[in-house]
This record gives structure tokens, C-alpha cells and sequence, in this order.
């Protein structure tokens, strides 16, 4: 699997290999994302999740809120967290300003979760490269926080 962005055709011996492409399209996945599993059925773009029972992009793709694009390489800029192979144990880390950067391996992934009396305000996953910031720079005195970190492996 690859994209434009990274790959290659390399000749070989063997007479057998066959390489094809696939032009994709927004108007291949957005009638059928997150719809009833009978919307895609027999459809190349898009599988039945069992667990949802709806339509989710397949193995090694993410929706990117118009398409199932492939998830990247290592390296690669990426702009949300699930745009990265996570089975390569690639993460999308995160900067110091809560942006996406670029898909690492073997990112320290933490949950925080911020609580404003009993209730949760803000729930952010960063990576151990980045630091929790407000606006003005300042973390209020009224936040209690708790860290579920998450080692991928």
C-alpha cells in the first residue's frame, strides 16, 4: 500500500506482478460514512464495523472528515491523531501548541482530562512531547487533573 506521497514500482523478475491505482474521491465516501452497514455493502471504499454496525473506513485508512484516505509514514506531516499506521506503532504526535506534527514511533500518548467542579471541560490526548497550555499560558487553579497514559508498543 501506498500513495502518492510514498512508494515505489520496483522491476522485478517475475512477470506475475500486477500494480493498479485508485483514484479516490470525497463523493465516494461521504453518502455512506457512518451509515447503516446496508449503505455499503459490496463497496470497496468503506466496511461494516461490527461493533457499530455502520460504515467505517477500511484496515490502514482514516476519515478525514470528507474521505478514508491511507494512514501515513513514518515521518509524514499529519493533522489528526488517528492519520498514522498505528499497527507500524506510528503516532501523529503533538507540538507544544496542541497541533499535530508528524507520525513517530513509539509515542508516550497521554488522556487528560480537565475537570471544572466535578465537570469535565476539556478532554485533550497529547504526546509526552507536548505541554497543556490555556490561552493566556496559565493552567487555572480550579482544573484537577488526571493522566491516563498510554504506552503504544
Amino acid at each position: 500500500e501506498a500513495d502518492l506521497t510514498n512508494g515505489a514500482i520496483i522491476a522485478a523478475a517475475s512477470q506475475t506482478s500486477i500494480v493498479g491505482s485508485v483514484i479516490l474521491s470525497a463523493s465516494l465516501y461521504a453518502s455512506m460514512y457512518n451509515q447503516s452497514c446496508s449503505a455499503c455493502q459490496e463497496n470497496r471504499y468503506q466496511t461494516c464495523s461490527s461493533t457499530t454496525n455502520t460504515c467505517q473506513c477500511p484496515g490502514n485508512s482514516y476519515w478525514n472528515g470528507s474521505m478514508c484516505p491511507l494512514q501515513l509514514f513514518e515521518n509524514a506531516a499529519c493533522s489528526q491523531i488517528d492519520a498514522c499506521r498505528s499497527d507500524l506503532n506510528l503516532s501523529c504526535i503533538i507540538n507544544s501548541y496542541g497541533g499535530f506534527t508528524q507520525c513517530l514511533i513509539g509515542i508516550n500518548l497521554f488522556t487528560i482530562f480537565v475537570y471544572e467542579n466535578t465537570k469535565i471541560v476539556q478532554i485533550e490526548t497529547m504526546s509526552d512531547y507536548a505541554s497543556l497550555r490555556s490561552n493566556d499560558g496559565v493552567v487555572s487553579p480550579n482544573y484537577n487533573f488526571l493522566f491516563d497514559e498510554n504506552i503504544l508498543e
